[in-house]
């Protein structure tokens, strides 16, 4: 969401919205971001899109990761930036080919100064989550961009990037934010010291090791199986195998959004948890800052499940006076999927 547009992207479709909720452009295929480029970007429509908005420069990131073959390269990743703060025009595009390293799944990106924050799951071979940083001057253009890039290593898992929205830009390096997979009692932050003149001296590092109230995100009998019901679910009554959905709750969810409040900077993060040890899933949110550069702590934290029904797959966010607003999926034998939000003004406790 912008000033005065809403971009959607689903996994093959994107279509433009005023802020009336009128039709301005589309819908229409990803691919069209890239056209003119050739490659991957133009040439496939694969999916995994994220766009999201910079207040700082009013300007638009659209992105896609691309491949013939997910399990054979090349690979890419792709990302196009609006010219202007109209969603509707032109856009400097750009392609990071990732066929050296491994395919970059599940890619996601936030705003920094002076970079543009990108973390990737990367397979074939299987590295774990990989974290970086792209050079903001040139995404800004048309020149040929640079991307500095670590694989982290396969001890840790759900990483997201971090995306500075106002009122104050700050010089903010590159952050990351993982809550370590399926259970834990911690998040950890990573910061990234990009070099894009000599990228051999960038510099990453582990920041902060937060501790919170213990979780366990194993929702489901396997990873990765359906367990969230719906009216119908795994009753066998016409139509046939409804299907349970899937909890995606071994991961943060997208985004984690940092807000600068003059010396302070703050952040908002969820994921999905088992609030009851039978697989009822509820939403666990923190609200963390980073106080004059004295490092990252928790300031409050809860886990959202105020009724029988399954709640997960949030996002959350602040808006510039601090209030926090967290939206989510909910479901469950008797309500039908829906989408739910809450909000804490910022008197809360």
């Amino acid at each position: 969401v912008g000033p005065r547009h809403y971009v959607q992207m689903s996994n093959h479709v994107t279509e433009i919205f005023d802020k009336l909720g009128n039709s301005t452009l589309g819908p229409f295929p990803d691919y069209v971001f890239w056209t003119g480029l050739g490659g991957l970007c133009e040439e496939t429509n694969r999916g995994d899109p994220i766009v999201i908005y910079d207040e700082e420069t009013d300007r638009w990131l659209v992105t896609k990761f691309a491949f013939y073959h997910p399990v054979y390269a090349p690979w890419s990743l792709c990302i196009a930036v609006s010219v202007t703060g109209d969603p509707t025009g032109a856009y400097y595009q750009h392609e990071f080919d990732f066929s050296g390293l491994g395919f970059p799944d599940y890619p996601k990106y936030g705003f920094a100064s002076g970079s543009i924050a990108v973390m990737a799951n990367i397979f074939y071979p299987y590295l774990g989550p990989g974290i970086g940083a792209i050079d903001k001057a040139e995404a800004f253009s048309a020149s040929q961009t640079t991307m500095v890039f670590y694989a982290v290593g396969t001890s840790e898992w759900g990483f997201l990037p971090a995306d500075n929205d106002g009122p104050v830009f700050g010089n903010d390096p590159p952050t990351f934010f993982t809550n370590n997979g399926l259970s834990g009692d911690r998040i950890d932050v990573w910061e990234i010291v990009p070099d894009f003149e000599s990228p051999t001296d960038s510099e990453i590092a582990e920041v902060a090791r937060i501790r919170v109230a213990p979780f366990d995100l194993n929702l489901c009998p396997a990873f990765r199986q359906q367990c969230i019901a719906q009216p119908g679910s795994g009753t066998g009554v016409f139509p046939d195998n409804i299907p349970y959905l899937t909890a995606v709750s071994d991961r943060l969810m997208h985004r984690v959004q940092i807000r600068t409040y003059g010396n302070t900077r703050k952040a908002v993060l969820n994921h999905t948890v088992d609030v009851d040890g039978a697989g009822t899933a509820g939403i666990r949110w923190y609200e963390l800052e980073n106080r004059k550069d004295q490092g990252w702590v928790l300031v409050s934290e809860s886990t959202l499940s105020p009724d029988d029904d399954h709640r997960w797959m949030g996002s959350i966010a602040m808006s510039v006076n601090g209030d926090i607003c967290l939206g989510y999926s909910i479901s469950s034998h008797t309500t039908y999927p829906s989408i739910g939000v809450a909000c804490r003004k910022t008197s809360a406790g």
